[in-house]
């Protein structure tokens, strides 16, 4: 039956149930756009604690880059505090030529004055270190002045060499492969 053929009650009834259908179509858009406004949130927050939980156990290094260094040198080659990182990156860099007085008169090792430098770090607090470990690293220290640099620190390994774009990470003092990263650096 065509609209113009209903009487006026059955219109009635027609935009009546029309409006209900409307309000229906409507109401059921609101409620789906509050169910994705519901899962995007819900999916921020795994996602968030996913990054957390990685950043997390990301295991905690030394720099291996000189980005963001500053041009400042530690006092002495053999440090009994940690090196702060942008000092580290500068180290990376080059070392100076000079000896800084509290250090003393050092032989000479190998001769990379002004070149990338390398950085010996060991950590004793969180890993138990044989009682010679700091002894034979100030040792290895002082064979290759002017060009490695000790101090202990707080990363994740008890003993990291680290130079430009490199990094190694040993559980002992392994002379082998410490001198193998010094010369490759």
């Amino acid at each position: 039956m065509a609209e113009d053929q209903l009487t006026n009650k059955q219109r009635r009834k027609l935009k009546s149930e029309r409006k209900h259908d409307e309000a229906l179509r409507v109401a059921r858009q609101q409620k789906m756009k509050t169910y994705r406004t519901i899962a995007g949130f819900g999916l921020l927050i795994v996602g968030v604690m996913f990054g957390v939980f990685l950043l997390g156990d990301a295991a905690k290094l030394p720099p291996t880059s000189q980005f963001g260094h500053i041009e400042e040198r530690p006092s002495a080659h053999v440090l009994t505090e940690p090196i702060p990182e942008n000092i580290q990156r500068h180290l990376l860099e080059h070392v100076e030529a000079g000896v800084p007085e509290e250090e003393g008169p050092v032989e000479a090792g190998p001769a990379r004055e002004g070149g990338p430098g390398v950085i010996i770090q060991y950590n004793c607090d969180d890993y138990v270190c044989a009682d010679d470990l700091i002894e034979n690293l100030i040792r290895i220290t002082e064979e290759n002045y002017p060009i490695v640099y000790l101090a202990p620190n707080d990363y994740d390994g008890k003993i990291i060499l680290t130079s430009e774009g490199k990094r190694l990470v040993i559980d002992a003092v392994d002379e082998e492969a410490i001198a193998a990263f010094i010369n490759e650096a």
